[in-house]
C-alpha cells in the first residue's frame, strides 16, 4: 500500500500548495437596514486560489478515493456530490470543505479502516515490482527493465478492466477479458471513459517500448525513454489503483 500513502501525500502537499497560494483582496458593498435609513458601507474579503490547480487537485482526489473506498463507500459519494455542487462563496470556500474530507478519507486510509482491499493489494504488488524495474535499469538493464515494466501496465489494465466491468469479447461473442491483449484492453478502457485519448496514447507509447524489448530490438529505445516510461506507469498505477 506504499504506492497509495506516497498519493495521498503528495495531494497533501497539493492541497498545502494551493492553500499557501490563496490571495486576499477587500471590497466594500453597501447595505441598508431600511428604506429609512441611508445605506453604510460594509467591508469584505475575498480570496481567491489558483483555479486550474485546484481542479487538477479535486479531479485527482476522486479518483483516488473512488479506487480507495469504491465507488459505494460514503465518502467517495459525498465528496463526488460535493465537488459538484456550485460554490457561491468562491472557490476557496469550496477547496477548503472538500480538502476537510479529504483529510478525513486519509486519516481513514492511514487509520487502517474500510477500503477496497483488493485493488490496494494489487497496488502494493506493482509498487514491488516497480522497484524491481528501477534497479533493473540503474544497473543497466534497459531490456528486462522496459518488458517488466510492460507487465505491470498490462496487468494494471486487466485489473482495470474487472473493477470497471469492461468486458471484452471475441468473434464468437465469448468473454476473452482474462486473456485480452494490451492494445485492445486499453482501447476498450478508452471507450468506456475509464481514462481518456491522451492516456491512451501514451499507454500506447510505453507498448511500443515494452514490445521492442520483448522482441530484441534494443536500439528502437534508450534508458531515457524506459526511464520516463517507469515514472510514468508508477503515476498511472498511483492514480488508478
Amino acid at each position: 500500500m506504499k504506492i497509495i500513502a506516497k498519493r495521498f501525500h503528495s495531494l497533501d502537499d497539493m492541497a498545502t500548495q494551493i492553500e499557501n497560494g490563496r490571495k486576499s483582496s477587500q471590497f466594500e458593498v453597501m447595505n441598508r437596514k431600511s428604506i429609512m435609513h441611508p445605506p453604510t458601507p460594509t467591508t469584505k474579503t475575498r480570496i481567491a486560489i489558483d483555479s486550474d490547480l485546484f481542479f487538477r487537485w479535486r479531479t485527482s482526489v476522486e479518483s483516488l478515493l473512488f479506487q480507495v473506498f469504491g465507488s459505494s463507500h460514503p465518502t467517495y459519494i459525498r465528496f463526488a456530490e460535493d465537488a459538484r455542487k456550485p460554490s457561491f462563496d468562491g472557490l476557496h470556500s469550496a477547496f477548503s470543505y472538500l480538502r476537510s474530507l479529504f483529510l478525513s478519507a486519509k486519516d481513514d486510509f492511514e487509520g487502517g479502516y474500510l477500503f477496497n482491499l483488493r485493488q490496494l493489494v494489487h497496488a502494493d504488488v506493482f509498487a514491488n515490482e516497480l522497484e524491481q524495474v528501477e534497479y533493473f535499469l540503474s544497473e543497466g538493464y534497459k531490456i528486462p527493465a522496459a518488458v517488466v515494466a510492460g507487465t505491470v501496465l498490462e496487468s494494471t489494465l486487466r485489473e482495470l478492466c474487472s473493477s470497471h466491468g469492461v468486458v471484452i469479447l471475441d468473434i464468437n461473442k465469448q468473454d476473452v477479458t482474462r486473456t485480452a491483449k494490451l492494445d485492445r484492453m486499453n482501447s476498450e478502457l478508452t471507450k468506456a471513459n475509464v481514462y481518456n485519448s491522451t492516456r491512451q496514447k501514451q499507454i500506447t507509447a510505453w507498448a511500443a517500448i515494452r514490445n521492442n524489448a520483448a522482441h530484441g530490438k534494443p536500439n528502437d529505445f534508450d534508458d531515457t525513454q524506459v526511464r520516463d516510461m517507469i515514472s510514468g506507469i508508477t503515476d498511472f498505477v498511483a492514480n488508478v489503483m
